[in-house]
């Protein structure tokens, strides 16, 4: 049965933070398949700055006061406080030196998701329609075919390009990852959405376009529901515009085609 002091190791690891260029120091005092526990320390004023969460954890104040901050959220906490780490981003101010405890759990619900069958289908899916727009473009370039080009480019970027970024960001989230149920709805009414504008644009049938948008809109609607539950960060921030730009789009698009075709 081993012992350690605590309190020995908070002062070690504060002069070591006080003697380090980064103002930081960090020992692990236990390390298995069930549990993990850090030791750290910051000089005042340093900070562990925004990090994702590393699951179900606690932070155990040795010495010191600290701040916990999560997005608009802030807690304080002196020698003897304990904090319940948030699930998502956040950051770690040192008001004063300090050294804290960080005990992880190890379990199945702190691992990262894996992907599900629906994100993976939508990522090849998203990758095939970039080979196949590829090969249209090249195919009808010489041909100076107008539709031929367009579909081309949708293939790449909406198809292809849109598709492999949506099932990227719901594959790497774990709060916003999708049910099965609800990956398997998405992907399909965004590929028989796309299969049905670009039909019904080539062959120049305005309902058939209509019908394809209202799929496209109810799988951007998923999409952009599902990332509710993300940490906050610039990839969520920025994937949530792209989703709304996307969402924005299919009316302009529709407008656009029966107007080409006069309807």
């Amino acid at each position: 049965m081993d012992r350690s002091s605590l309190t020995d190791l908070a002062d070690e690891q504060l002069a070591a933070a006080e003697a380090s260029a980064s103002g930081r120091s960090a020992r692990t005092v236990r390390g298995d398949r069930a549990l993990r526990q850090t030791l750290m320390a910051l000089a005042a004023g340093r900070a562990l700055d925004d990090h994702e969460s590393p699951g179900e954890a606690t932070l155990q104040v040795l010495a010191g006061r600290v701040r916990l901050s999560a997005g608009d959220e802030a807690r304080e906490g002196a020698a003897g406080d304990l904090l319940d780490l948030p699930p998502h981003r956040h950051r770690l101010d040192a008001l004063e030196a300090s050294a804290v405890l960080l005990t992880v759990a190890r379990s199945e619900a702190a691992a990262p998701p894996r992907p599900t069958a629906g994100s993976g289908a939508l990522f090849a899916a998203g990758v095939a329609c970039v080979l196949l727009g590829g090969l249209a473009a090249a195919a009808t370039g010489p041909l100076d075919l107008y539709k031929g080009s367009w579909a081309a480019a949708y293939l790449v970027l909406v198809c292809g390009a849109a598709s492999c970024a949506i099932a990227f960001m719901q594959a790497r989230s774990r709060a916003g990852a999708l049910p099965p149920t609800a990956s398997r709805i998405q992907s399909s009414a965004w590929a028989l959405g796309n299969a049905a504008v670009l039909a019904g644009t080539l062959a120049a049938l305005p309902a058939i376009v209509d019908a394809g948008a209202a799929l496209l809109l109810a799988a951007l609607g998923i999409a952009l529901a599902a990332t509710r539950g993300n940490a906050p960060g610039p990839a969520r921030t920025a994937y949530r515009i792209a989703l709304i730009v996307l969402l924005l789009s299919v009316p302009v698009g529709v407008l656009l085609a029966h107007l080409r075709n006069g309807a």
